[in-house]
């Protein structure tokens, strides 16, 4: 079983709060939270979603929990244990056992034991409850050897949901081997900064970026990629940009002239071109190759 632990008492609650380094400012504990939930990592080892509805609920509903509250925290089991069953999907997609290293890739460890996950304690507030919930924000496989084998039915791309990391903050997967096209929910990753993805032979052309809203970091040079690069200009936060080496084409939109924290813009060797806007910009800013 899972290692499902319920606080609700000022102390306990004070204590683990201070253990996860979770500051709680405004009211005292004891009026701004009634009951703090803590799920360990291993919860993701096993579907307990409905036991765990079944054998705490009545506890939950004690202090002041409500049903509808209680689907929420439902929502959040959920998530983190659809975080390792992606990874394990990745680790699937890309060869893993063929990786140059894979500590504990794949086995029941906790997922801050495998090689290159990085997780960090994440705190949901729901009504007058907290839960504490180990997550995944940090990814960094590069230069390991994934890989694809469509003979074993291994495609070599990253899965299409990567957005069931939602606490995702760094991806690195650089200098691989990665194939076909990017992930239509990479544009989903409302909390990631950092995309480096260079280095591969990935194909096709940008999906949508919508919801990138903390993305400074992207490094998306030397694979395949095709097309415009008009999602670009909806990276509202973004600093230094690599994309050269590939094939995209079409005009540089002017607007990503006018972005001016983006102080690193490389897009030479594409099929891309410019505006006097863009050319201007490339002319005063040594950060800018085109």
């Amino acid at each position: 079983m899972a290692n499902v632990k319920i606080y609700t008492n000022k102390a306990g609650i004070t204590r683990r709060l201070k253990e996860a380094g979770i500051k709680i400012a405004g009211k005292p504990i004891q009026d701004n939270i009634g009951v703090l939930i803590q799920l360990d990592d291993h919860i993701l080892s096993v579907d307990i979603t409905q036991k765990f509805l079944a054998e705490k609920a009545a506890e939950l509903l004690k202090f002041g929990v409500g049903k509808h509250q209680l689907q929420e925290i439902e929502l959040i089991v959920g998530e983190v244990a659809a975080e390792r069953d992606f990874l394990k999907r990745l680790y699937q997609n890309t060869c893993g056992r063929s990786w140059t290293s894979h500590t504990n890739w794949n086995t029941s460890a906790a997922l801050d034991k495998w090689e290159g996950v990085n997780m960090e304690i994440c705190r949901t507030t729901i009504g007058r409850a907290v839960v504490l919930a180990k997550r995944v924000v940090g990814l960094s496989l590069s230069n390991h050897n994934l890989h694809g084998n469509y003979a074993k039915g291994m495609t070599g791309n990253i899965p299409d949901d990567i957005d069931k990391l939602a606490c995702l903050k760094t991806l690195d997967l650089g200098y691989n081997f990665l194939t076909r096209r990017l992930p239509s929910t990479l544009g989903n990753l409302r909390n990631l900064k950092t995309l480096r993805l260079h280095f591969n032979h990935i194909m096709e052309g940008l999906p949508a970026l919508d919801h990138l809203d903390s993305l400074e970091v992207l490094w998306l040079n030397h694979n395949h990629l095709e097309g415009g690069i008009d999602e670009l200009k909806k990276l509202k936060k973004l600093k230094e940009c690599h994309i050269y080496h590939n094939k995209f084409s079409g005009m540089v939109p002017e607007e990503l002239a006018d972005k001016r924290d983006l102080t690193v813009f490389k897009f030479y060797n594409t099929y891309l071109k410019c505006d006097k806007k863009v050319q201007a910009r490339i002319n005063s800013d040594p950060g800018w190759e085109g």
